[in-house]
């Protein structure tokens, strides 16, 4: 908690003073009195204490379109992005004196934005981080890319748009997260089903992942190497630093539970969902 330096040290918080000059934007007003870091400024903040690997993620999450939500189904509710990769550059640098700034220089090219869960994340992360970092180095994707189907598709999906998990516009291909298939419902496979069979109608390419194949890095290898050939690229070449820090990667995976606490999820189902 940043405060001024005549607050002396409370019970629970951790305190800290700091007499940098904050570019506007840097804090919200909660209340009278109260302020918030921005995400930007979370973000620099993060850097200061947590690996490369748990900042992408932390700061993909800040630039998602997802948020937790204890009264929605599987702990995930929706939201606009609180950040983007361009207002995270605009705050580095308006803010380049920052402890932390460095360290968020690195990770700002990596971040993924409008992903719709953690382990959209950690997807983009596997296949699109350089080989130093521990991922395969392919094109970026866009996250929940909105597609105006043709009439045909439309029919099929029966639903006006089709938003793809990952899409790569110039290669008309798309790869669909099947979270947790063996616990979907009648309903949710036949909608899953549906929007691919649209997407094939348009003549697009669609590669599904499953959680399992997610956490198997044997099983995204082979990912991989499908969207690498429907992109026309060759995988990059292996950097020695791979092996190890593809270990880290699934050692660090796409869990965001840390950041929250229980009891914090139970308060706020009492109080009602959280504004967005």
């Amino acid at each position: 908690m940043l405060v001024p330096s005549w607050i002396r040290e409370k019970e629970r918080c951790a305190l800290a003073t700091s007499r940098y000059r904050y570019a506007a934007g840097s804090f919200y007003q909660a209340e009278n009195g109260l302020y918030a870091a921005s995400p930007e400024l979370c973000f620099v903040q993060l850097g200061k204490t947590v690996t490369t690997h748990e900042l992408i993620l932390y700061g993909s999450a800040l630039c998602s379109s997802f948020a937790i939500d204890p009264h929605a189904a599987g702990g995930l509710g929706q939201r606009r992005p609180l950040a983007t990769r361009r207002t995270m550059e605009q705050f580095l640098n308006q803010n380049a004196g920052l402890t932390g700034v460095a360290s968020a220089r690195l990770a700002l090219p990596y971040l993924a934005e409008n992903t719709a869960s953690p382990p959209e994340i950690f997807l983009q992360m596997i296949l699109g981080l350089p080989p130093h970092l521990g991922g395969y180095g392919l094109p970026r994707c866009h996250a929940n890319y909105r597609l105006e189907p043709s009439a045909r598709a439309r029919h099929i999906a029966q639903r006006a748009n089709l938003v793809p998990d990952c899409y790569w516009p110039e290669h008309r291909l798309a790869l669909e997260y099947d979270s947790n298939a063996e616990h979907l419902t009648g309903r949710q496979a036949t909608r899953d089903a549906t929007k691919r069979l649209a997407l094939e109608a348009d003549g697009i390419t669609v590669i599904t992942v499953t959680t399992a194949q997610l956490r198997s890095p044997l099983a995204m290898e082979a990912v991989a190497h499908e969207v690498a050939q429907r992109c026309g690229v060759r995988l990059r070449q292996r950097d020695r630093r791979f092996p190890a820090r593809h270990r880290d990667l699934y050692r660090r995976g796409w869990s965001l539970d840390e950041l929250f606490a229980e009891n914090w999820l139970a308060e706020s189902s009492d109080a009602g969902a959280i504004p967005s």
